[in-house]
């Protein structure tokens, strides 16, 4: 075989316009570059540009990395992906492997506020989700790990739970740093005033190059949506609303999502002992 048959199933369609449907912040920061594909897999694909590290994906949450691309759209996409491909930002636009996604047509995603105040009043309830939804079970953080980190937490110790987890356990993102990313999200919600003490918490983490990512972000407060609709929901006072959140986290990936929520509802529970 001489290759040009694959080369052409790569090819995409001349009337190809694939549909941007939001775009995170950290999309939203980043200035014309160049870069790769680093990596794919069947939800989405990250690019490095310069020194970051995105993501484009189809069926995946809106969250600070993410940029979303319409189901259809991203299925055709994928199928040409290939790590080492040129990747380049330009005037708004970017070229994946013959692609051009307009990020101008983007939505700007953000998260939804959340009111700090009534989520420090709800530590019961964080607590009774994270029983009812058997939590500790599904994360993949194993049962010693979980009862260290949360007296970590009841002192709201960060560096202590990412010295214990950090880059430990099953995942594209180890279960672990998933659990401290939750409690990330969940301190800088709670906590603003304290980012100083969670940028190094995050950045000390041995992990993989991914995770990291996900990790810096969190130390910002940013997550993917489904985790600050759950605090949304737990503030609000409401189990209905956090419980559906709580679904729609345990959907992705094998433990990420019940580690996100774990995390971040252990983080709220301690609150109570520490306001």
């Amino acid at each position: 075989m001489n290759g040009q048959g694959g080369d052409a199933a790569r090819r995409p369609p001349t009337a190809a316009r694939p549909l941007v449907l939001d775009a995170g912040e950290a999309w939203q920061e980043t200035v014309d570059d160049s870069g790769h594909v680093a990596a794919t897999f069947e939800r989405a694909c990250y690019v490095r540009l310069g020194e970051r590290l995105l993501a484009v994906g189809g069926p995946v949450p809106a969250g600070p990395l993410h940029l979303r691309v319409a189901g259809p759209d991203w299925a055709e996409m994928r199928a040409a992906l290939r790590v080492g491909d040129t990747v380049d930002l330009q005037d708004g636009r970017l070229r994946v492997s013959g692609w051009a996604l307009e990020l101008s047509a983007a939505a700007a995603w953000r998260p939804p506020p959340v009111d700090a105040g009534r989520l420090r009043e709800e530590g019961c309830l964080a607590h009774m989700l994270i029983s009812h939804h058997d939590l500790a079970g599904r994360c993949g953080v194993r049962a010693e790990d979980i009862e260290a980190a949360s007296k970590s937490l009841d002192r709201a110790d960060l560096e202590e739970v990412a010295a214990r987890l950090g880059g430990r356990g099953p995942g594209l993102t180890p279960a672990g740093d998933d659990y401290l990313a939750g409690a990330l999200v969940a301190d800088a919600t709670l906590r603003p005033e304290r980012e100083r003490c969670r940028e190094p918490v995050a950045a000390a983490v041995r992990t993989t190059a991914i995770s990291r990512a996900f990790l810096e972000w969190a130390a910002r407060g940013r997550s993917i949506d489904p985790l600050h609709r759950l605090l949304v929901g737990v503030a609000a006072a409401c189990p209905e609303r956090a419980g559906e959140a709580i679904v729609s986290l345990a959907a992705i990936g094998g433990t990420s999502g019940a580690a996100l929520a774990l995390g971040a509802l252990t983080r709220v529970r301690a609150e109570v002992g520490l306001s």
